[in-house]
């Protein structure tokens, strides 16, 4: 059958293995949440070619704990514009926007 948690736990090499096996996989697993991310602003992008961040964070943003919610969306696309993914266009035309100034993103 499987491993008896005790001898796991009386063995520190395996449990530290273990350890870096499930960091690696958590990791892993990030990545390609990012990547897919990076999938649905791309074509949010190509649908239009100037998208509200707002917009893209009630969109593509989760209320559930789970990733991305929507600051995860808005620190990603932070990134993204660090890295000369996205630019950000402070006035491309009138908006409602919630809370201070719209900014919206273009390729």
């Amino acid at each position: 059958p499987g491993m008896n948690l005790s001898n796991i736990r009386a063995n520190p090499a395996l449990s530290k293995l273990l350890v870096l096996a499930k960091r690696q996989k958590v990791k892993h697993e990030f990545r390609q949440r990012q990547a897919a991310l990076d999938r649905s602003i791309q074509e949010a992008l190509q649908r239009n070619s100037v998208v509200l961040v707002q917009d893209l964070m009630k969109q593509l943003g989760r209320n559930d704990g789970q990733f991305p919610s929507p600051v995860d969306v808005q620190v990603h696309l932070h990134h993204g514009q660090i890295q000369g993914k996205f630019a950000v266009v402070e006035d491309a035309g009138d908006a409602t926007v919630e809370h201070g100034h719209p900014s919206y993103l273009s390729p």
